[in-house]
């Protein structure tokens, strides 16, 4: 199945909404593909206006810097994983199923959410990844109040908590664990791109089925003993 998927994410990451034209949408769609090609750090605002045939000056009237633009992926990132972990795990499945689901879409290996027609969900991913943990974040946050910045990954997180307390409700530490399981998802799948000395991958099976039997093997530690 197909969607456009519309958030409404806070205004204080972006100067103008790009949801509402079709220019603002072909900025961020453009942004991510560059990023994807050769990272943050060579992104610039004029390499992507040559990139979507426009001006500079045309995407600073969407973001004030390739800072927020930055941001504003993010958080439209996570906002779309909890749309579609909302979408996809329904009330009536085991709490088993429902952490099953949430580890497979974390790491995305489910494969029966829904086709974006706007953007690249697995170049955003590979953003995400590369550029959550880095400086620019922490830079941005002289500028940012912390729940705007923060927001969409607080109440994804906040979704997988309840998760965690159904399978362990006497569970003292659900948000912390949760947090745990977003961010070690993206930490293993860097490092076995990257850095493979600090996991236990081997060639043996695909880096993603690895993230995600070792994101099982935590949960069954700490919830299921």
């Amino acid at each position: 199945m197909e969607f456009l998927i519309k958030f409404r994410l806070n205004e204080q990451l972006c100067v103008k909404d790009p949801e509402s034209t079709e220019l603002g949408k072909s900025i961020v769609q453009g942004a991510i593909e560059l990023m994807y090609a050769s990272g943050f750090e060579q992104f610039t605002f004029r390499k992507l206006s040559i990139h979507i045939q426009t001006t500079e000056a045309t995407i600073y009237r969407y973001f004030s810097s390739k800072h927020q633009l930055l941001l504003y992926l993010q958080n439209w990132y996570w906002s779309y994983l909890e749309f579609l972990s909302r979408l996809l795990i329904t009330e009536e499945k085991t709490a088993d199923e429902k952490m099953r689901m949430v580890l497979e879409i974390i790491t995305h290996h489910h494969e029966k959410g829904p086709a974006l027609m706007d953007y690249d969900l697995n170049q955003l991913h590979s953003i995400v990844i590369a550029e959550f943990s880095k400086s620019n974040l922490m830079r941005a946050m002289d500028t940012h109040h912390c729940d705007v910045v923060f927001n969409p990954l607080t109440g994804f997180c906040s979704y997988v908590s309840q998760i965690i307390l159904e399978l362990k409700p006497a569970y003292p530490y659900a948000r912390s664990l949760a947090s745990t399981l977003l961010q070690t998802a993206h930490d293993q799948q860097f490092y076995t791109h990257h850095v493979p000395l600090l996991t236990n991958h081997t060639s043996a099976i695909p880096n993603h089925q690895y993230v995600l039997n070792y994101l099982h093997s935590l949960v069954d530690a700490v919830l299921k003993h």
